[in-house]
């Protein structure tokens, strides 16, 4: 049976030390992304959203030990299904949300960027796709800022799940950023990670 409210939640963190800096020796790497749905009818739901990446090799302007980036966003707003699975967890939907992005950037122990700012979103957002015996969980979103309409982001974060046996899973994830405003000089533009590997998953 169905609920009328779901919440889902992706985490992935790190934490790097290093003696030999002079500062930040204690480094955190953090990508979260949570969806909480107020479900109106088997279609439409309202949903509230909140993106978060911490020195993101994918997000940040400059990856360089010494150099810092925060990325927050939240967003509010309606949401369509386009597909739904046999379960809960297995669904694609279309998000249109409006909220507020906060960014900072540190470069060579110089702060390049710290904006607060209002924004507009539009998100396709999925769990548990199958595509064979595989299963697909994209987030792929388009972002502008409200007072910059210049400003355009695109951001894509798509994982395949293969199973193999039992708890066992081989898992390939690309994660695509694009931004048609540099930081820096040596920002590009475009960054783009590939992760593969075993991944094994504990059940109660």
């Amino acid at each position: 049976p169905w609920i009328n409210q779901d919440l889902t939640f992706d985490f992935i963190g790190s934490l790097n030390y290093d003696s030999g800096r002079d500062v930040n020796k204690l480094k955190p790497n953090v990508s979260s992304a949570s969806v909480y749905r107020y479900h109106l009818s088997d279609q439409w739901n309202l949903f509230a959203a909140n993106f978060t990446a911490v020195n993101s090799g994918v997000i940040a302007g400059s990856t360089d030990d010494e150099d810092t980036s925060v990325l927050n966003a939240t967003y509010l707003g309606p949401g369509l299904n386009l597909w739904r699975g046999k379960q809960r967890e297995q669904f694609v939907d279309l998000l249109l949300g409006m909220g507020a992005r906060y960014e900072y950037e540190e470069v060579n122990l110089e702060t390049v960027k710290e904006d607060f700012a209002p924004s507009v979103a539009l998100f396709l957002y999925g769990r548990g796709l199958p595509i064979g015996k595989a299963t697909l969980a994209p987030t792929v979103g388009v972002g502008l800022g409200s007072d910059s309409l210049d400003e355009l982001v695109l951001y894509g974060d798509v994982n395949l799940k293969v199973p193999l046996s039992g708890s066992w899973a081989w898992n390939s994830r690309v994660l695509a950023r694009y931004t048609s405003e540099q930081v820096v000089d040596l920002d590009e533009k475009l960054n783009v990670q590939f992760f593969t590997g075993l991944t094994y998953t504990f059940k109660p």
